[in-house]
This record gives C-alpha cells, sequence and structure tokens, in this order.
C-alpha cells in the first residue's frame, strides 16, 4: 500500500512615515458589507470572518460554530435578518454547560474557515498539541443595539487555515484589517490576522502579512507603553520602515479598535488604524517596505498564502484579544475603498454590552457574600429598567430592584447578597435587566463546596528522594465534608484529561481531619473484564510479587513488556489538519513506529474514545517535510529536509490550497532524517537536506 506523505512548498524567491487623518464620506449604505464594497472598487474578499455579523451580502451560510463540552455536539450559529449574529441561538444551546468556538466561517466563499490551531514549532495546550478553543460567551457585546459575542482569544489559544485558497503569494497585493477590543491584549507572540505561513513554521522573514495589537516590543513598538497598530511580517512586528521604533502614538481609550495592514505590488506597504466606533481614519505610515533601502529582508516578499488568527507564523500562542470581524482582499484597496469600508465599520455601531458584574468567588455551604453589578444605557433613555438575578435551586439573594427610568449613559450599580446553599452545589447566576424594548442578560458560573484544602503533595522522585507520591487533603471547616464522587482529574499538555482517582460514596472528613490519596506503583491502561487473568499496566512490576486492584490482591505470575510514552496519530498540519479514521480501519498513521511489535497491544484515544488493539503489521512513521529552496514548473528532482521515511511509489501531497497537487516518489536519491525541533533561544544548527525525485514534474513553481 503506498503511503501519503505530506510537504509543505518553500518559499519561491522570485518612505518616510507618514501620519494622515481622513473623515471619511459615507459613498455605501450599511446594506453594502465591506466584502460588496472591496469587489465594486476592483479587490474581492477572498477571505471573510466574523462572529457579530455578515461581511458579505451575498453569503447565506453561518458565521460560527460553537461546541457544548458536555456532549460535543455542536450549533452553526446563524445571521438575523439585519445580518447580526443570532446570540440567542448560542445561549439556548449552550444554556447549564461550557461552549467554544471551533470554526469561524469564510464569507468570502472561497472556503477559507479558521478552524483550531494545529501544533507548529510552538505546541497547544489542547489534545493532539492543538491550540485551545475560545470560551463562547467571554466577550458579549452590542452591535445595532443586538447582543453578539466576540471570540475572547487568550494565551494558549488560536486558529488557523494552513490550506487557504487563493490568498496573496509571494509579493502579490493584498488588503486586510480586523476590529478588535482595544482593552483587551498582551505582550505575548502574537494576537495577529492576516497571510501566514502554511505549516505553522517560521518560515523566513517576508513570509507573513497581518495585522497586530498588543504591547510586544520584540521585534517592534511604537512611542510610549502600547498597546499598538503593527504588522507581523515574520521576525518582525513593524509601525513604519525601521526594524525597532517609530513615530506611531501608543493606543489609549478606543474600546473597539479597527486595524489596515494593506501591501504588496511593488515596494509598498501602509498602516492604517481607527476607533471603529467613528468614522475618522488614521494612517500611521504609508511607504516603501522595511529597511528595502539597504537590504531584500522584506522586499520583495514571500508570503505563502496560510491564515491565522490569535497566534504567530511559528504558532506562537502567547497572545491574548478579542476579534470581532476581519477580510483579506486580493489585490491593494483604494483609499476609496478602505474609508468607505471604515464608514461602514462605525455604521454598524459597535458598543460594550451595558452589564458588567464583579468577580464571584467559591462560596462554601451556607456562606453569603456580595455580587455588585454594574448597568450603563447608551445615548437614550431606558424607562421601566428592572434587575433581578435568577439563581440555581437552593441558593438565594436579597436583592429586589423595582422598576425605575434611566437617563443617556447613566450607571446603576445594585449590590446582590448571594447566599449558598448548606451542600455542594454548583450552576449558572443570571443576571437580567429588562426596560422597555429590551433585556440584557449575563450569566456567571458559581459553584459552593465544602473547605478543602491541598495540606501536602509528594508528585516526583527527584535527586533520590525515594518518598511515595501522594496528595493530602484537609478539611479546614468546623463541620463534616462530603467527599463522595469527588475526582482526581489528571491535565497533561497535548493529551485530553484523565479522571485517575474517584472518592468512594459515603466518604465523610471530620473537621481538621486529612485524607491522602497514595500513586499507585503502577497503573492499569485498559479496563480488565471480570475472571480475566491479564491486566495491561504502565510500568513492570516483579515476577511473583502481588499487585491489588479494587481492594482484591493478586500474585503476578508472568509478565510482558509495559506500556510505552504514547506516540501521537500523524497530523498533516498543512492540508488538514486532522485525519478521520472511521471505524474498521486497520491502518493508522503514526509520528513515530519506534518501539511497536507485531503482536503488542496498543491503546488508542486515551481519554476519550479509548480501545485496545493488537498490532499486526509495522510499517513507517508518517513524514511532513519541507522543500528546502525553490522549485519550477516541470522539476522532477528537488531536496527536502526528511526523507528517511519515504520508498517509491509513496505519494507526495505538495504545497497547499489550488496550488496543491500530487506526485509520486521515483526513488530517494539521498536519505536523511528531520532536523531536530529547534525552540526559540536555541543555536541553528546546520542541517543537510535529503533529495528526492517524482515519477513526473510538478504542476506549478
Amino acid at each position: 500500500m503506498n503511503k501519503k506523505h505530506f510537504i509543505s512548498a518553500a518559499a519561491l524567491c522570485l518612505c518616510t512615515p507618514l501620519m494622515l487623518v481622513v473623515c471619511c464620506k459615507r459613498a455605501h449604505d450599511i446594506s453594502d458589507r465591506p466584502c460588496d464594497i472591496y469587489a465594486a472598487h476592483g479587490t474581492p474578499c477572498v477571505a471573510a470572518h466574523s462572529t457579530t455579523r455578515l461581511l458579505n451580502s451575498a453569503y447565506n451560510g453561518p458565521l460560527y460554530r460553537v461546541i457544548r463540552e458536555s456532549d460535543g455536539t455542536y450549533l452553526d450559529v446563524t445571521a438575523d435578518s439585519r445580518g447580526y449574529a443570532f446570540s440567542e441561538l448560542q445561549d439556548e444551546f449552550c444554556k447549564g454547560t461550557v461552549c467554544r468556538i471551533s470554526v469561524i466561517y469564510d464569507q468570502s466563499g472561497k472556503g477559507n474557515d479558521l478552524t483550531q490551531a494545529a501544533p507548529g514549532t510552538f505546541k497547544g495546550p489542547a489534545k493532539g498539541n492543538f491550540n485551545e478553543l475560545p470560551i463562547a460567551d467571554m466577550a458579549p457585546i452590542m452591535i445595532d443595539g443586538r447582543k453578539v459575542y466576540g471570540a475572547y482569544i487568550m494565551p494558549g489559544m488560536g486558529f488557523r487555515c494552513n490550506n487557504a485558497r487563493d490568498l496573496a503569494i509571494n509579493d502579490e497585493a493584498e488588503g486586510i484589517y480586523y476590529v478588535i477590543d482595544g482593552t483587551h491584549y498582551d505582550s505575548g507572540c502574537c494576537f495577529d490576522y492576516g497571510n501566514s505561513s502554511t505549516n505553522g513554521k517560521a518560515v523566513g522573514t517576508g513570509t507573513m502579512e497581518t495585522t497586530y495589537y498588543g504591547t510586544s516590543t520584540a521585534w517592534g513598538r511604537g512611542n510610549g507603553e502600547g498597546p499598538w497598530i503593527m504588522s507581523d511580517m515574520e521576525a518582525g512586528l513593524f509601525t513604519g520602515y525601521d526594524a525597532k521604533l517609530n513615530d506611531v502614538p501608543s493606543i489609549n481609550g478606543w474600546r473597539f479598535v479597527s486595524v489596515f495592514v494593506n501591501g504588496g505590488d511593488g515596494n509598498k506597504w501602509d498602516l492604517r488604524g481607527a476607533d471603529a466606533t467613528k468614522d475618522s481614519l488614521t494612517t500611521y505610515y504609508s511607504g516603501i517596505r522595511p529597511g528595502s533601502k539597504d537590504s531584500d529582508t522584506y522586499y520583495p516578499m514571500h508570503k505563502k498564502g496560510g491564515m491565522l488568527l490569535g497566534n504567530g507564523g511559528d504558532n506562537g500562542n502567547g497572545s491574548a484579544g478579542t476579534f470581532y470581524e476581519g477580510v483579506m482582499t486580493i489585490g491593494y484597496p483604494t483609499d476609496e475603498a478602505i474609508n468607505a469600508v471604515q464608514a461602514n465599520i462605525a455604521a454598524s455601531r459597535y458598543s460594550a454590552y451595558p452589564l458588567s458584574i464583579s468577580r464571584i468567588g467559591q462560596f462554601t455551604p451556607g456562606s453569603t457574600a456580595d455580587v455588585t453589578l454594574a448597568f450603563t444605557s447608551e445615548k437614550e433613555k431606558y424607562k421601566s429598567l428592572s434587575i433581578k438575578v435568577d439563581l440555581p435551586q437552593g441558593w438565594t439573594s436579597a436583592y429586589d430592584s423595582g422598576q425605575e427610568d434611566l437617563g443617556p449613559e447613566e450607571t446603576r450599580m445594585p449590590l446582590f447578597r448571594i447566599t449558598a446553599p448548606q451542600g455542594r452545589s454548583s450552576g449558572e447566576a443570571r443576571f437580567i435587566a429588562e426596560w422597555q424594548g429590551g433585556k440584557a442578560e449575563l450569566v456567571q458560573r458559581i459553584r459552593c463546596s465544602e473547605s478543602l484544602k491541598i495540606n501536602e503533595l509528594q508528585l516526583s522522585s527527584e535527586n533520590g528522594d525515594t518518598r511515595p507520591q501522594f496528595i493530602e487533603l484537609y478539611n479546614a471547616s468546623d463541620s463534616d465534608s462530603d467527599l463522595s464522587g469527588l475526582e482526581l482529574i489528571a491535565r497533561h499538555s497535548g493529551r485530553a484529561p484523565l479522571s485517575t482517582f474517584r472518592i468512594p460514596e459515603g466518604t465523610r472528613l471530620a473537621p481538621g481531619a486529612f485524607y491522602t490519596i497514595k500513586l499507585a506503583p503502577t497503573a492499569v491502561l485498559a479496563p480488565a473484564k471480570a475472571g480475566s487473568r491479564e491486566l495491561l499496566l504502565a510500568h513492570s512490576v516483579p515476577l511473583s510479587s502481588d499487585i491489588t486492584v479494587n481492594g482484591s490482591t493478586y500474585r503476578i505470575s508472568k509478565t510482558g513488556t509495559a506500556g510505552s510514552e504514547p506516540t501521537v496519530i500523524f497530523t498533516p498540519v498543512s492540508t488538514g489538519p486532522r485525519i478521520n479514521i472511521p471505524a474498521g480501519s486497520t491502518n493508522i498513521p503514526t509520528t513515530s513506529v519506534s518501539g511497536f511489535r507485531v503482536g503488542d497491544k496498543m491503546g488508542i484515544d486515551l481519554g476519550g474514545n479509548y480501545e485496545v488493539v493488537t498490532i499486526t503489521s509495522v510499517g513507517t512513521a508518517a513524514t511532513q517535510s519541507t522543500i528546502t529552496s525553490a522549485t519550477k514548473k516541470g522539476d522532477t528532482v528537488f531536496d527536502m529536509d526528511a526523507t528517511s521515511s519515504l520508498r517509491p511509489g509513496d505519494i507526495l501531497t505538495i504545497s497547499t490550497g489550488s496550488r496543491m497537487e500530487e506526485a509520486v516518489v521515483k526513488r530517494v536519491i539521498k536519505s536523511v532524517d528531520a532536523p531536530a525541533p529547534r525552540m526559540p533561544g536555541m543555536p541553528f544548527t546546520s542541517h543537510e537536506p535529503g533529495t528526492v525525485e517524482i515519477e513526473s514534474g510538478l504542476k506549478y513553481d
């Protein structure tokens, strides 16, 4: 059976600062969408994403998808008759559980959907080392008087579309903008939106072109302390011509921010920004590419045509920010188009959500805490305003607001005194404000549990320490604590959460008493049926020793090989990012086959839909490689950074998007292993590429 291998195409090498404020005329009605405006000026959208509204009048699909953690089901959130996200669908679907935004759909018609970012140079914390997905209800706002949600991204999160179609590559012209929360940012890398590498790696200067917002100073900055509007062009964040400081201001006081970056089709680019609620657009820079008078580092550009949101080209996922909408065009937009799009954004009336709430901490049984709610009206009078809270069964609140009128831009701050029930409880506190012609609702998760503390723990045996590993709980309250059903869950970065221990029903802990959970010498890796004499264990145990399972002791009469560190199912980062393996499949592509033997037992999907299979055959590991130098249409021989697992007859999937093609390996001229991963701060080491010949010439450069 021929194997398929996936390759990222290599890079193909084929001024003065200006501050300008432009006041725009509204050349387009609000019914015209940003993509309509760009298309009318000859620069059509090739990507358009939003969790708040329609960006293209020709699009009639969903805006984004949410997935419930409780059962894994999903809901596609559509737009209402005015083109705004139908947030009530999400609220009803996610009631009582946590939802995450898993897809932000492309409205351009190109199919460039943003999905969970696959592992790159930097690994994500989610299962398979993917980045985490944002919680769906973390960023409520108003748009034209309607409640919608943004994508609230924290470090470790991010989206990608490595297999994007028809985005600008090399020095082709493009336009990019996004609308974000001006108060949510950090200094991590990198809250980007735009053109990126296709393999989750940093592949050289000039290979990216994105919008950026934050306070990172490692690669570039503006005046003051930030945050700054910048552009990420890979290995450099730029506010102008110079590589470090440029004369642009920090952004202060803008709740909603528009960032525009345009570039390509010659040695030119520009950077613009605005308060997203205003028509006025500021040009921070318009001129030649950074450093291009003295070097070719950023001109000509070598853009790769992938897409990202909320992370860097190498999947650097230390950033924070909230995304509302964004667009990418093919072609350099005209000033008229850019100004009209900003006017369209302003006409959408982005505004803060009227409700906010103080932090709610954890309750103990019977305890009381004060919670302050803030409600702020918009630029109009609110009549007959009433505010209340709905609590889970057993919880109580002493506040009852009655009704009152609220003037324009006034704030009310009612204090709710909330009391927890006597037993363990968790749920949602639903704060509701209603007035004539309107309603706002804010949900906070609350919980009540006993005053348990982790008093002492020993989780590793280092430097000759032979003490057993354990966790000791302490009841710090003055009453018995019911421990029944409490679970100890292991969360290993890159793997699914795994329940490792459950405290038996009926277990109670007296005031001031301790409860110790001891780590067993090994773990059972798969369920064993009653009567079975075989256990699959994580560690070796001595022959003839005793082992205790669920309170019963058994003597070991025969031993095999202990379980090993898990390998990973192959992730086609550039073209996937996931492989669907149907039930009944007998072959599984993995990133390593080291240690596997015919007849071994293998567990699949630990912490998920776990099953145990028997290995009947071992092949070679799947490969994701990179072409190390430019290739031309018709080439049959080229260099790659990893060729050791290739065999004649294997199928290579080369490049991405509309330039993707397949080729059959004729022979491996030079076999080399993949280079060792290099993390930031590590020195560069030379790596000689391998060489492969394919049966017929490449279809594209």
